[in-house]
């Protein structure tokens, strides 16, 4: 009997259930590779329309409104094209120039639910010394798509396997799916040079299935899968919460310069997000801390990631204010600021936060809220995460010991005012 008899009667079959048929199309059609093809999630759910946001970032105005922290060394350069809404991470032609771009966040992972990772990007023509790679990693775990000289990988990046971190590279002569030569399930030839749109799903659990590939003509293509269940005896990488990061590097001198394009990122958890996490929380005495002069802000509490936890997901959610006088108070929340005379803490042995409540002074930095009190009144509490949700999570710069710091600050109407304040945040177990 011919596969196409075969299709044509698993089809008219009246007795199969929605997902039967998803299932068998999957199977016969041109999106198959692995349980379920491309229509299932990383844990064989039926893909539908219920996506949940993570992060996302795009280029219209500005470089993803500052989500990203760059390193750069040698003549290479960070350029913000309008008219193209991305980035160009040129390199020059010196062995020394490299650029690094990866998300100042980390990602929530939850065991049990898919987390699919979106990319776009275009890459500079291959050339000899030259390496670029785009995907969901950092410096010790994750998984990218590379190009090296003029051979394309996907690599499963582990610090799983001991003391510092190994990567799998799987050659496109090698991926087990779809080698993308135009012979495989798709039929389509891959050309890093157009601008592409890389996937991968994450089954992590520690040890279940990573799916990578390409959507081209909007359909999802696997190109290669990493098994990992029934097959090692640990965990194929420490976390799945990672960043979303872009490389370009020159390991030599190359023949000219090279720009490779950074254009949009989305992670999404499939099936919805539960927020299940643990809250701490500080304050500062019960008998408050006196303010300066009207106009300057005084910092109340502060928080940041604690050194040697910067993978940590931390999202600031309540803030509790009183004011001692019967005037107004201004409070402002704030992000990347200096302070004055601070001295970090830690609630207990396990939190990924430090706090602060002992700073006499705040600078620089950017105000992303600020709203007005009257003391001697009660204030409801100010939940963060149903105004914020992911916004204000704590964030990191790359090659930072610890993270970005995050203020709560109050601003008295005269001299001597008193106020308190308390900030909780929610921590992610991880």
């Amino acid at each position: 009997m011919t596969q196409f008899s075969v299709q044509t009667n698993e089809f008219l079959n009246t007795n199969k259930s929605i997902y039967e048929v998803v299932m068998l199309a999957d199977r016969y059609g041109n999106l198959a590779g692995g349980t379920g093809g491309t229509s299932v999630d990383g844990f064989g759910r039926l893909r539908v329309g219920n996506p949940h946001t993570i992060f996302e970032s795009s280029n219209r105005f500005q470089t993803a409104n500052d989500k990203f922290s760059t390193s750069n060394t040698g003549t290479s350069s960070v350029t913000f094209v309008s008219t193209d809404g991305c980035i160009n991470l040129t390199v020059g032609t010196a062995s020394t120039d490299t650029i690094v771009r990866e998300s100042k966040l980390v990602f929530p992972y939850q065991p049990g639910k898919s987390l699919l990772v979106l990319n776009t990007f275009t890459m500079a023509s291959p050339k000899a010394n030259l390496t670029q790679r785009v995907g969901y990693f950092g410096n010790d775990n994750g998984v990218y798509l590379e190009q090296e000289n003029s051979t394309a990988y996907i690599v499963m990046r582990s610090l799983s396997t001991g003391a510092s971190s190994s990567n799998n590279r799987i050659a496109q002569t090698s991926w087990n799916v779809d080698k993308f030569d135009g012979a495989g399930p798709s039929g389509k030839t891959l050309d890093l040079t157009n601008s592409q749109i890389f996937w991968s799903d994450f089954e992590w659990l520690g040890v279940g299935t990573v799916r990578t590939g390409f959507i081209i003509d909007g359909s999802l293509y696997i190109a290669h899968q990493f098994h990992h269940a029934n097959r090692g005896q640990s965990t194929y990488m420490t976390t799945a919460c990672l960043p979303v990061r872009y490389e370009i590097i020159n390991t030599g001198v190359t023949d000219s310069n090279s720009t490779m394009k950074q254009i949009c990122t989305s992670v999404i958890s499939e099936g919805g997000y539960n927020q299940i996490t643990i809250t701490r929380s500080a304050s500062n005495g019960i008998t408050g801390k006196n303010l300066p002069s009207g106009g300057v802000k005084m910092p109340m509490v502060s928080i940041r990631l604690r050194n040697g936890r910067t993978d940590g997901i931390v999202i600031p959610s309540t803030i509790t204010m009183y004011g001692f006088q019967n005037t107004p108070f201004k409070y402002y929340l704030m992000k990347d600021v200096t302070l004055t005379n601070a001295s970090w803490s830690i609630t207990d042995s396990e939190s990924s936060a430090y706090y602060d409540t002992s700073a006499t002074g705040v600078s620089g930095g950017t105000v992303l809220f600020e709203g007005i009190f009257s003391g001697q009144e009660t204030v409801s509490p100010l939940d963060l995460t149903s105004q914020f949700n992911h916004s204000l999570q704590l964030s990191r710069d790359l090659g930072q010991a610890n993270g970005n710091i995050f203020t709560v600050a109050i601003e008295g109407t005269t001299n001597n005012d008193d106020a308190i304040a308390s900030l909780s945040w929610q921590e992610h177990t991880i």
